[in-house]
C-alpha cells in the first residue's frame, strides 16, 4: 500500500475521542459488582457438540462465597446424579464453605492487564449506536494493529465488534473472531469489565484454531447486577456454549446446601 493510500484509508479506524475514553472505561474492572455477586447464587449449563464424539451436557450451580466460583455439579447429559456422585457433590461444597480465601493478590487480578494491553495494541473505530434492551450502546470494531505482545490470549490476532453500554462501560455484547491459532490458560471469566474468578484447582483454558469465534453477551438485572447471559466459542470440528441463568440473593450459606442439617 502507498503512503498516500494509507493515509486516505486509516482515519477509518481511527475511533473519536469519547469512544476511546469509554473503552477506557470498558477494560476497568467493577469491583463493586462482584463483591455484589457474593451474595447470589445461578445457575450455568454447560454443552459441547463435537463432531467426532456424542454431546456432552452438564448444569451447575455456582457461588462465589469463598473467593472464586465454585461449581456444583447437578445434571450429566440431562439426568440428575445418581445418589452417589450427588452426595459426593454436598460434601465438596460443604467443605468449601468452610474454606476462606482471600482474592487480594490472586493471579485473575494480575492477568485482567491483559486488556490495557489490547486497547494499546489494536486499533479501534466507532461505527454507530443502539438501543440493546433498553440501554444506550455504542458499537465498536476493532482489529490489530502493527504490533502486539504474545501475551494478549485469545484477543491478540481477534477481529472483534462490541457492544458497550454508554453509562457504566460494560459490554453488552461481544464478537470475536481468532485469526490466528490461539491457546489462553485463564484463571477467570473474562467479560470485560466483568471478570469471574475461578476457584482453585479450576481454569478457564482453550485451544482455538484460525478462524474460531468468540461471543460473549451481559445484561443488567432489575436489581442492578451485571451478570453473564452466555459465552459461545464456534470452531469447524466443535461448538462450546456456556448459558448463565436464574440469579438469585441467598442470606445464609446454608441455603445452598440441600440438607442443612
Amino acid at each position: 500500500m502507498t503512503r498516500r493510500g494509507f493515509l486516505a484509508t486509516a482515519p477509518l479506524w481511527a475511533a473519536d475521542a469519547a469512544t476511546m475514553a469509554l473503552l477506557q472505561r470498558a477494560i476497568a474492572h467493577d469491583d463493586a459488582n462482584l463483591e455484589r455477586m457474593r451474595s447470589y447464587v445461578f445457575g450455568v449449563n454447560d454443552v459441547f457438540r463435537s463432531i467426532h464424539e456424542p454431546m456432552i451436557s452438564q448444569s451447575y450451580e455456582v457461588n462465589l462465597i469463598r473467593g472464586g466460583m465454585y461449581w456444583r455439579r447437578l445434571t450429566e447429559n440431562g439426568q440428575p446424579l445418581n445418589a452417589e456422585l450427588a452426595a459426593a457433590e454436598q460434601t465438596r461444597l460443604r467443605a468449601h464453605l468452610r474454606t476462606a480465601s482471600s482474592q487480594t493478590q490472586a493471579k485473575w487480578r494480575e492477568e485482567r492487564d491483559v486488556l490495557s494491553r489490547w486497547v494499546a495494541a489494536h486499533r479501534f473505530r466507532t461505527t454507530g449506536r443502539k438501543r440493546i434492551e433498553g440501554r444506550d450502546a455504542i458499537l465498536v470494531e476493532t482489529k490489530p494493529g502493527g504490533e502486539y505482545a504474545g501475551d494478549l490470549a485469545y484477543l491478540a490476532t481477534a477481529h472483534g465488534k462490541l457492544a458497550i453500554d454508554q453509562e457504566t462501560g460494560h459490554w453488552l455484547s461481544a464478537e470475536f473472531e481468532i485469526y490466528g491459532h490461539t491457546r489462553y490458560a485463564m484463571f477467570q471469566l473474562l467479560y470485560g469489565r466483568l471478570s469471574l474468578p475461578y476457584s482453585v484447582g479450576l481454569i478457564n483454558r482453550a485451544n482455538l484454531p484460525s478462524r474460531a469465534k468468540l461471543s460473549f453477551g451481559l445484561r443488567l438485572t432489575a436489581d442492578g447486577l451485571w451478570v453473564p447471559r452466555f459465552q459461545l466459542i464456534e470452531a469447524k470440528e466443535y461448538r462450546s456454549t456456556l448459558t448463565f441463568s436464574e440469579f438469585r440473593r441467598f442470606t445464609s450459606e446454608s441455603q445452598l446446601l440441600l440438607d442443612p442439617a
